[in-house]
């Protein structure tokens, strides 16, 4: 069964709440890339610091931990980057948490 206008179009206003929410309540946590999804309630925040990997392991570890996420790495199989997945939930929308760091582990 497909999702109708007038329910992707909840889902959305939930999920722009809830970031309103999240960005309200962590005013001191670093600026990330927010994207909300077209379909079910869900955020998408994507780590965009380059040229700096400590700084991009460090504002996702940041926004991983206030938002109570749970974290998995997977290291490139050549060594050259680690991307960094977060994913949770928070009032009914789904969040998700990414960045790319070459910084070694």
């Amino acid at each position: 069964m497909r999702a109708s206008e007038a329910q992707r179009a909840a889902w959305q206003r939930r999920a722009a709440h809830t970031l309103a929410t999240i960005l309200r309540e962590h005013p001191h946590l670093p600026v990330v890339a927010w994207t909300v999804a077209a379909a079910g309630s869900a955020l998408t925040a994507r780590v965009t610091t380059p040229d700096d990997p400590y700084r991009s392991e460090q504002a996702f570890t940041a926004w991983r931990t206030a938002l109570h996420l749970t974290e998995r790495r997977t290291r490139h199989p050549d060594g050259t980057f680690t991307r960094l997945w977060a994913h949770g939930q928070l009032d009914g929308t789904r969040i998700n948490l990414s960045a790319t760091t070459s910084f070694d582990y």
